[in-house]
Protein backbone atom coordinates (compact mmCIF):
# COMPACT_ATOMS: atom_id res chain seq x y z
CA UNK A 1 0.00 0.00 0.00
CA UNK A 2 2.97 2.29 -0.49
CA UNK A 3 2.52 5.52 -2.43
CA UNK A 4 3.99 5.36 -5.93
CA UNK A 5 5.78 8.32 -7.54
CA UNK A 6 7.11 7.74 -11.05
CA UNK A 7 10.01 9.63 -12.61
CA UNK A 8 10.19 9.72 -16.42
CA UNK A 9 13.70 10.44 -17.68
CA UNK A 10 13.09 9.51 -21.33
CA UNK A 11 10.00 8.44 -23.28
CA UNK A 12 10.48 4.73 -23.83
CA UNK A 13 9.51 2.88 -25.91
CA UNK A 14 8.69 5.85 -28.20
CA UNK A 15 12.40 6.63 -28.65
CA UNK A 16 12.97 3.05 -29.87
CA UNK A 17 10.08 3.32 -32.33
CA UNK A 18 11.41 6.65 -33.62
CA UNK A 19 14.57 4.92 -34.86
CA UNK A 20 12.39 2.91 -37.26
CA UNK A 21 14.04 -0.44 -36.49
CA UNK A 22 10.93 -1.97 -34.88
CA UNK A 23 7.20 -1.27 -35.13
CA UNK A 24 4.29 -1.19 -32.72
CA UNK A 25 3.30 -4.77 -33.59
CA UNK A 26 6.52 -6.11 -32.08
CA UNK A 27 5.59 -8.19 -28.97
CA UNK A 28 8.28 -6.52 -26.86
CA UNK A 29 7.08 -3.04 -27.86
CA UNK A 30 3.48 -4.03 -27.10
CA UNK A 31 4.53 -5.22 -23.64
CA UNK A 32 6.47 -2.00 -22.98
CA UNK A 33 3.56 0.17 -24.11
CA UNK A 34 1.22 -1.73 -21.80
CA UNK A 35 3.66 -1.38 -18.89
CA UNK A 36 4.14 2.32 -19.61
CA UNK A 37 0.39 3.06 -19.48
CA UNK A 38 -0.08 0.84 -16.42
CA UNK A 39 2.63 2.75 -14.50
CA UNK A 40 1.27 6.15 -15.56
CA UNK A 41 -2.17 5.20 -14.26
CA UNK A 42 -0.94 3.71 -10.98
CA UNK A 43 1.37 6.61 -10.10
CA UNK A 44 0.13 9.16 -7.58
CA UNK A 45 2.44 11.72 -9.17
CA UNK A 46 4.62 11.67 -12.29
CA UNK A 47 7.88 13.63 -12.25
CA UNK A 48 9.01 14.53 -15.78
CA UNK A 49 12.53 15.71 -16.57
CA UNK A 50 11.57 17.37 -19.85
CA UNK A 51 8.64 19.77 -20.28
CA UNK A 52 8.23 18.35 -23.80
CA UNK A 53 6.93 15.12 -22.24
CA UNK A 54 3.65 16.61 -21.04
CA UNK A 55 1.67 16.44 -24.35
CA UNK A 56 2.72 12.83 -24.92
CA UNK A 57 1.79 11.59 -21.44
CA UNK A 58 -1.48 13.53 -21.41
CA UNK A 59 -2.16 11.94 -24.81
CA UNK A 60 -2.11 8.59 -23.00
CA UNK A 61 -5.22 9.80 -21.14
CA UNK A 62 -3.31 10.82 -18.04
CA UNK A 63 -4.46 13.91 -16.13
CA UNK A 64 -2.15 16.92 -16.40
CA UNK A 65 -2.59 17.39 -12.64
CA UNK A 66 -0.47 14.27 -12.11
CA UNK A 67 2.55 15.82 -13.81
CA UNK A 68 5.29 17.96 -12.28
CA UNK A 69 8.39 19.14 -14.12
CA UNK A 70 11.65 18.82 -12.17
CA UNK A 71 14.61 18.92 -14.60
CA UNK A 72 18.08 17.54 -14.06
CA UNK A 73 20.39 19.55 -11.87
CA UNK A 74 23.95 19.77 -10.67
CA UNK A 75 25.63 19.57 -7.29
CA UNK A 76 27.38 22.93 -7.36
CA UNK A 77 29.51 22.06 -4.33
CA UNK A 78 31.55 19.86 -6.69
CA UNK A 79 32.39 22.95 -8.75
CA UNK A 80 33.31 25.38 -5.97
CA UNK A 81 36.85 25.82 -7.25
CA UNK A 82 35.73 26.53 -10.82
CA UNK A 83 35.95 30.15 -11.84
CA UNK A 84 34.36 32.05 -14.73
CA UNK A 85 37.55 34.12 -14.86
CA UNK A 86 39.24 31.53 -17.06
CA UNK A 87 42.56 32.42 -18.61
CA UNK A 88 42.48 31.24 -22.21
CA UNK A 89 45.79 30.35 -23.78
CA UNK A 90 46.74 30.36 -27.43
CA UNK A 91 44.31 28.51 -29.66
CA UNK A 92 41.14 26.77 -28.56
CA UNK A 93 40.73 23.44 -26.75
CA UNK A 94 37.25 22.03 -27.27
CA UNK A 95 36.18 19.11 -25.09
CA UNK A 96 33.40 16.54 -25.14
CA UNK A 97 32.99 14.57 -21.91
CA UNK A 98 30.33 11.88 -21.72
CA UNK A 99 29.07 8.66 -23.26
CA UNK A 100 30.07 7.53 -26.75
CA UNK A 101 26.72 6.36 -28.10
CA UNK A 102 24.22 6.75 -30.94
CA UNK A 103 22.38 9.44 -29.00
CA UNK A 104 25.57 11.53 -29.02
CA UNK A 105 26.70 11.38 -32.70
CA UNK A 106 30.32 12.44 -32.38
CA UNK A 107 31.08 11.62 -36.02
CA UNK A 108 29.59 15.08 -36.73
CA UNK A 109 32.26 16.61 -34.51
CA UNK A 110 35.01 14.67 -36.27
CA UNK A 111 33.74 15.84 -39.67
CA UNK A 112 33.84 19.42 -38.38
CA UNK A 113 37.38 18.81 -37.09
CA UNK A 114 38.34 17.63 -40.59
CA UNK A 115 37.00 20.83 -42.17
CA UNK A 116 38.90 22.95 -39.65
CA UNK A 117 42.12 20.99 -40.23
CA UNK A 118 41.78 21.41 -44.00
CA UNK A 119 41.29 25.16 -43.51
CA UNK A 120 44.50 25.35 -41.47
CA UNK A 121 43.03 25.95 -38.01
CA UNK A 122 45.62 23.72 -36.37
CA UNK A 123 45.47 25.58 -33.06
CA UNK A 124 41.89 24.39 -32.55
CA UNK A 125 42.16 21.05 -30.75
CA UNK A 126 39.50 18.50 -29.76
CA UNK A 127 39.58 16.34 -26.63
CA UNK A 128 37.02 13.51 -26.41
CA UNK A 129 36.69 11.99 -22.96
CA UNK A 130 34.66 8.89 -22.15
CA UNK A 131 33.74 5.39 -23.30
CA UNK A 132 30.85 3.63 -24.98
CA UNK A 133 29.73 1.43 -27.87
CA UNK A 134 30.63 3.90 -30.65
CA UNK A 135 34.11 4.83 -29.43
CA UNK A 136 35.96 2.19 -31.46
CA UNK A 137 34.30 3.28 -34.72
CA UNK A 138 35.05 6.93 -33.90
CA UNK A 139 38.73 6.15 -33.38
CA UNK A 140 38.75 4.37 -36.75
CA UNK A 141 37.05 7.35 -38.41
CA UNK A 142 39.64 9.70 -36.88
CA UNK A 143 42.43 7.64 -38.43
CA UNK A 144 40.73 7.34 -41.83
CA UNK A 145 40.21 11.13 -41.95
CA UNK A 146 43.86 11.68 -41.02
CA UNK A 147 42.94 13.94 -38.11
CA UNK A 148 45.87 15.39 -36.18
CA UNK A 149 43.73 17.70 -34.03
CA UNK A 150 41.76 15.08 -32.06
CA UNK A 151 42.69 13.34 -28.80
CA UNK A 152 40.75 10.48 -27.18
CA UNK A 153 40.80 9.79 -23.45
CA UNK A 154 39.15 7.15 -21.29
CA UNK A 155 36.25 7.66 -18.93
CA UNK A 156 36.91 9.52 -15.68
CA UNK A 157 35.22 9.09 -12.26
CA UNK A 158 32.44 11.54 -11.44
CA UNK A 159 34.46 13.34 -8.77
CA UNK A 160 37.15 14.14 -11.38
CA UNK A 161 34.76 15.68 -13.92
CA UNK A 162 35.07 19.33 -12.74
CA UNK A 163 38.86 19.17 -12.82
CA UNK A 164 38.94 17.59 -16.29
CA UNK A 165 36.43 20.08 -17.73
CA UNK A 166 38.61 22.93 -16.47
CA UNK A 167 41.27 21.91 -19.03
CA UNK A 168 39.03 23.02 -21.89
CA UNK A 169 38.43 26.47 -23.34
CA UNK A 170 34.99 25.44 -24.60
CA UNK A 171 32.72 22.42 -24.41
CA UNK A 172 30.67 20.70 -27.09
CA UNK A 173 27.55 18.55 -27.04
CA UNK A 174 26.03 16.69 -30.01
CA UNK A 175 22.59 15.08 -29.85
CA UNK A 176 20.82 12.82 -32.33
CA UNK A 177 17.76 14.70 -33.72
CA UNK A 178 15.54 11.60 -33.40
CA UNK A 179 15.86 11.62 -29.62
CA UNK A 180 15.12 15.31 -29.05
CA UNK A 181 11.36 14.84 -28.75
CA UNK A 182 11.67 11.88 -26.39
CA UNK A 183 14.47 12.88 -24.06
CA UNK A 184 14.40 14.69 -20.73
CA UNK A 185 16.84 17.44 -19.79
CA UNK A 186 20.44 16.70 -20.72
CA UNK A 187 22.38 15.81 -17.59
CA UNK A 188 25.94 16.53 -18.74
CA UNK A 189 24.92 19.96 -19.99
CA UNK A 190 24.56 21.26 -16.44
CA UNK A 191 28.05 20.04 -15.54
CA UNK A 192 29.28 21.93 -18.60
CA UNK A 193 27.53 25.12 -17.51
CA UNK A 194 28.58 24.76 -13.87
CA UNK A 195 32.24 24.81 -14.86
CA UNK A 196 31.69 28.26 -16.45
CA UNK A 197 32.74 27.41 -19.99
CA UNK A 198 31.10 28.45 -23.26
CA UNK A 199 29.12 25.58 -24.82
CA UNK A 200 28.45 24.66 -28.45
CA UNK A 201 25.32 22.53 -28.85
CA UNK A 202 24.62 20.61 -32.05
CA UNK A 203 21.05 19.50 -31.50
CA UNK A 204 17.43 20.39 -30.88
CA UNK A 205 15.64 20.68 -27.56
CA UNK A 206 12.30 22.16 -26.53
CA UNK A 207 14.11 23.41 -23.43
CA UNK A 208 17.52 24.79 -24.36
CA UNK A 209 19.39 26.35 -21.39
CA UNK A 210 22.23 27.39 -23.71
CA UNK A 211 19.93 29.71 -25.65
CA UNK A 212 18.08 30.88 -22.55
CA UNK A 213 21.26 31.76 -20.67
CA UNK A 214 23.33 32.97 -23.62
CA UNK A 215 26.23 30.76 -22.54
CA UNK A 216 27.06 29.43 -25.99
CA UNK A 217 25.97 28.67 -29.54
CA UNK A 218 23.36 26.26 -30.90
CA UNK A 219 23.45 24.78 -34.42
CA UNK A 220 21.30 22.33 -36.38
CA UNK A 221 21.85 18.68 -35.44
CA UNK A 222 23.80 16.59 -37.92
CA UNK A 223 25.25 19.62 -39.74
CA UNK A 224 29.04 19.47 -39.50
CA UNK A 225 29.42 22.60 -41.66
CA UNK A 226 27.30 24.64 -39.24
CA UNK A 227 29.20 23.13 -36.31
CA UNK A 228 32.51 24.15 -37.88
CA UNK A 229 31.23 27.70 -38.40
CA UNK A 230 30.12 27.94 -34.77
CA UNK A 231 33.55 26.77 -33.62
CA UNK A 232 35.25 29.42 -35.77
CA UNK A 233 32.86 32.05 -34.39
CA UNK A 234 33.86 31.10 -30.85
CA UNK A 235 37.54 30.95 -31.83
CA UNK A 236 37.41 34.51 -33.16
CA UNK A 237 35.90 35.91 -29.97
CA UNK A 238 38.12 37.57 -27.42
CA UNK A 239 39.03 35.62 -24.26
CA UNK A 240 36.92 38.12 -22.31
CA UNK A 241 33.83 37.43 -24.46
CA UNK A 242 34.19 33.68 -24.00
CA UNK A 243 34.71 34.08 -20.28
CA UNK A 244 31.53 36.18 -20.06
CA UNK A 245 29.62 33.44 -21.90
CA UNK A 246 30.81 30.87 -19.39
CA UNK A 247 29.86 33.13 -16.50
CA UNK A 248 26.29 33.43 -17.81
CA UNK A 249 25.99 29.65 -17.90
CA UNK A 250 27.22 29.30 -14.33
CA UNK A 251 24.78 31.95 -13.10
CA UNK A 252 21.91 30.21 -14.91
CA UNK A 253 22.46 26.81 -13.29
CA UNK A 254 22.88 28.47 -9.89
CA UNK A 255 19.44 30.01 -10.35
CA UNK A 256 17.50 27.18 -12.01
CA UNK A 257 19.41 23.89 -11.72
CA UNK A 258 21.00 23.86 -8.27
CA UNK A 259 20.34 20.30 -7.05
CA UNK A 260 19.52 21.58 -3.56
CA UNK A 261 16.64 23.67 -4.89
CA UNK A 262 15.38 20.82 -7.06
CA UNK A 263 15.60 18.39 -4.13
CA UNK A 264 13.45 20.76 -2.07
CA UNK A 265 10.91 20.83 -4.89
CA UNK A 266 10.86 17.02 -5.03
CA UNK A 267 10.49 16.83 -1.25
CA UNK A 268 7.44 19.09 -1.53
CA UNK A 269 5.94 16.75 -4.14
CA UNK A 270 6.53 13.69 -1.94
CA UNK A 271 5.03 15.40 1.11
CA UNK A 272 1.97 16.33 -0.92
CA UNK A 273 1.56 12.71 -2.06
CA UNK A 274 1.89 11.43 1.51
CA UNK A 275 -0.68 13.92 2.76
CA UNK A 276 -3.07 12.98 -0.03
CA UNK A 277 -2.93 16.45 -1.57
Amino acid sequence: KAKFVMEVRDLWPEAILALGKVNRKNPVIKALLFLEKFLYRKASQIVILGDNMEPYICGRRISKSKLVWIPNGVDLSRFERCSSQTTFGKGLRIMYLGAFSETNPLDILLQAAKLLQDKGYMDIRFILVGDGPTKESLVRLTKSLGLKNVEFRGAVPKNSVPQVLQEADALVLTKHPTFAAYSGSILKLFDYMAVAKPVIFSGEATYNPIEKSGCGLTVRPGDHQALMEAIIQLYEMSPEERAEMGKRGREYVEKYHDIRKLAAQLESVLQSVLSGG
